[in-house]
């Protein structure tokens, strides 16, 4: 047997070849260790995705443990997620930075906002609301992709605010403003801390959504470079930047289509 055969990571590196280096040092914001947000850390973490910042401000539940590999019985209602995530990470992947920050997202660091790229995969409104209007508030803003699931498909948006549609800019006026009574309703204190009622869902659909995310995730990151000097990505790695893409999993219809930057904004910092 050769030598590289018994590196963890030997298929990558030859997938990759002299790229995968590039991919080893660079830093990601995964935003959500729920079911997306772990599937999409498994993959980051296969992908050798060298440093992961993780925020999450909830527990382990039981509900969690048919879509999410990382969370056992015995972290119910005990464990952070994103400590839990960490935890399991850490048993194989030593090599992989996993940075937890168990808070919500209006509480946490702005060192997390200096990276590349920030994964949004998150189920509610609310917490895109505010990573949008942080990150428009970015002198130079990370590329985002945006992963939404309802009951039959999944969703993914790959936006660069400021240059593309911002988050909000297929947002009405109305919807912003009811959704903003129900913060202010629920809690002040407790702000971003709700979640929507839970839909049914199954891990499919995670896998799904959760590959996606990742293999955009890649594109952008061997090539954010070549883009921000030439506005040109590496051949055959071109990320469906501006665009949305959805997968319909009963029917198996999926849809590529370009989200327009709207003028009309209802988000200030965007216009």
């Amino acid at each position: 047997m050769e030598k590289n055969n018994l590196e963890i990571n030997d298929r990558t590196q030859r997938y990759f070849g002299t790229a995968y280096e590039q991919i080893k040092n660079e830093k990601v914001l995964v935003i959500g260790a729920g079911a997306v947000g772990s599937e999409v850390v498994k993959n980051l973490v296969m992908l050798g995705i060298g440093t992961i910042y993780l925020v999450d401000f909830d527990l382990v539940s039981m509900s969690n443990l048919n879509r999410c590999v990382f969370f056992r019985p015995e972290d119910h209602e005990k464990t952070y997620k994103v400590h839990a995530i960490q935890q399991e990470v850490q048993k194989i992947w030593k090599h992989v930075n996993i940075i937890p920050y168990p808070m919500s997202l209006e509480n946490a660091p702005e060192e997390i906002w200096d990276v590349p790229l920030v994964i949004l995969a998150v189920d509610n409104n609310e917490a895109r609301y505010y990573a949008n209007i942080l990150l428009l508030s970015l002198d130079n803003p990370p590329f985002v992709i945006n992963g939404a699931m309802g009951r039959n498909f999944v969703e993914i948006q790959t936006l660069l605010p400021k240059e593309t549609a911002c988050l909000l800019c297929t947002w009405s006026q109305s919807y912003k403003d009811a959704l903003l009574k129900k913060i202010i309703r629920e809690s002040c204190s407790d702000f971003f801390e709700k979640t929507v009622e839970k839909f049914p869902s199954i891990s499919v659909l995670n896998s799904i959504l959760g590959g996606i995310i990742s293999s955009e995730a890649v594109k952008i990151l061997l090539g954010y470079k070549m883009w921000q000097e030439t506005k040109q990505w590496q051949k055959e790695q071109e990320p469906f930047l501006g665009k949305m893409w959805r997968y319909n999993i009963q029917n198996h219809e999926f849809i590529l289509a370009p989200i327009h930057k709207n003028p009309a904004c209802i988000e200030v910092l965007c216009k």
